[in-house]
């Protein structure tokens, strides 16, 4: 998902690039023939990109919660497994406690490389 929104964050780059043409351009008025015939279709159409990855953005936010609230629930059963002298279970426990960090970690990953892109997007 994240390579998408690079791709896109090329894609948008590259075309108002395209429209100001060098950086000393960039603080001149754009006539309407520069903007182009569809500039308000665009800008909705962006808007959309936008309002999308802010979207995703909370999704991955409420997938870290979520593990997050796994993880405690794995540890207190750990916990408890030790407490009892049950060793099968306590190991059982801390290998879904592992299993449960390492998808933490990819999804906190992916949360954190989206909101560069979706920064990289909005501006």
């Amino acid at each position: 998902m994240n390579d998408l929104f690079k791709k896109i964050n090329t894609l948008v780059n590259a075309t108002v690039n395209d429209l100001l043409g060098s950086e000393s351009s960039y603080r001149k008025s754009l006539t309407p023939a520069q903007l182009g015939k569809d500039i308000d279709r665009e800008i909705v159409a962006l808007r959309q990109k936008v309002n999308e990855a802010l979207e995703h953005e909370t999704r991955l936010q409420q997938q870290v919660v979520s593990l997050d609230d796994e993880l405690t629930r794995w540890d207190r059963q750990a916990d408890e497994a030790v407490s009892q002298g049950n060793d099968t279970a306590a190991r059982d426990g801390i290998a879904e406690l592992q299993v449960v960090e390492r998808r933490r970690i990819i999804v906190e990953t992916d949360l954190n490389d989206h909101r560069l892109v979706s920064q990289e997007l909005i501006l």
